[in-house]
């Protein structure tokens, strides 16, 4: 039995793609092991097996020390040197860039024999990132990426990205979505809080659900439902992040803006069908964010809830081929108040249309697809 560990710089709790990712190389007959990041939470196993996959949480020493960005290179070379000392696989699964350089560290002494990359976003373009760490990210992963035997990334833009940058082959995708279930509509919104409920009947819910933080369209949901003056619509939100507490302020103020503390992934999808449509407003503010296709797109499409779209490359492309919501022309508190009122205004059939094409879309893209096509990648790198 061919033995493979996933390395992944966060606790290993709540990332659903790589837990996805190991379950299906389990299901394929790998022995799966993965090496996460302790990140010093009182009641965290450092040693456990979760699902059948043996997952060390390692301990940093320096965890305590500066957060400087000097004393955070040593906590990340401390992390390398304990993950290189204990892995011996025949493949090693690096996720994201701070992965790969142990990967091609264990390949080159011999104490892996392949390396798979995963790039989960487009690296050296993310939301906020320096000069200098753009600059960094692109020659490092220039450099590493041509040593590894197969690189998987989460959408065709950032798959076509990488082909023209780095002079490679073009990396496989896998998508960041989620198992299929069939998803019967709830409304556990209303059903929760009977103030809420006499404010919520007989009205549209539009819900973002997600992080809460800059670059995700959010202070255009905001103002946009601040200048509604009918009672049909409401904005719910629903996660964490930074600006929770503007989203709470705004709640107090505005009667058709609301906020929902997050719940267990296994617990989202009731809520996100107890919705009535879909927001995925991520801004143009990178180029990661243009290529991406955040996994809430598609818990929308699940829930059969049609969905309004910024008009970035990936977002354009599906809707062009499934027809599952509209797209904004331009991200504004205006484009999104037109398309809310255009939603407001379809009859049942047009309705029924959309949430049909998001369900098929759900379907035909969910992990069990996915899970099979990396399985496929792991066959051909034999």
């Amino acid at each position: 039995m061919k033995k493979v560990t996933s390395i992944v710089l966060n606790p290993y709790i709540n990332d659903s793609r790589v837990i996805k990712e190991t379950q299906s190389l389990r299901k394929a007959g790998y022995e799966v092991s993965v090496i996460a990041l302790h990140d010093g939470r009182e009641g965290l196993a450092e040693y456990e097996v979760m699902d059948g996959v043996a997952v060390h949480r390692i301990r940093l020493v320096s965890k305590s020390w500066s957060k400087l960005p000097p004393v955070q290179v040593l906590k990340y070379i401390e992390f390398c040197v304990q993950a290189i000392c204990e892995i011996k696989a025949d493949i090693v699964h690096c996720n994201d860039l701070n992965a790969l350089p142990v990967g091609y560290i264990l390949k080159s002494i011999l104490r892996c024999k392949k390396i798979v990359y995963d790039a989960h976003e487009l690296e050296s373009e993310r939301n906020g990132q320096g000069s200098l760490a753009k600059h960094l990210a692109r020659f490092l992963e220039g450099v590493l990426i041509k040593n590894v035997d197969a690189v998987i990334t989460v959408s065709d833009g950032i798959a076509d990205w990488y082909k023209q940058a780095y002079g490679i082959k073009r990396p496989n995708v896998i998508m960041n979505v989620p198992e299929w279930k069939d998803i019967q509509k709830h409304n556990l919104f209303a059903e929760e809080n009977a103030e809420d409920n006499a404010e919520l009947a007989g009205k549209k819910i539009f819900l973002y659900q997600g992080g809460l933080s800059a670059g995700r369209g959010i202070e255009y949901m905001l103002e946009a439902f601040s200048k509604r003056r009918d009672n049909k619509a409401v904005l719910m939100f629903m996660g964490y992040g930074s600006l929770a507490e503007k989203i709470k302020e705004a709640a107090k103020v505005y009667d058709n803006i609301f906020y929902h503390e997050a719940v267990a992934p296994q617990k989202l999808w009731k809520y996100t069908a107890s919705a009535d449509y879909g927001l995925v407003c991520i801004e143009n503010t990178c180029l990661s964010y243009y290529y991406s296709l955040p996994n809430k797109l598609f818990e929308y499409a699940m829930a059969g809830i049609p969905m309004i779209l910024t008009n970035l490359h990936e977002f354009i492309s599906l809707n062009n081929q499934y027809k599952f919501g509209v797209v904004l022309e331009d991200l504004s508190a205006r484009e999104i108040n037109d398309k809310v009122d255009y939603l407001l205004d379809i009859d049942a059939n047009k309705y029924g249309e959309f949430s049909n094409n998001a369900k098929k879309m759900a379907k035909d893209l969910a992990w069990e697809q996915q899970g099979k096509r990396l399985q496929k990648i792991y066959s051909d790198i034999q």
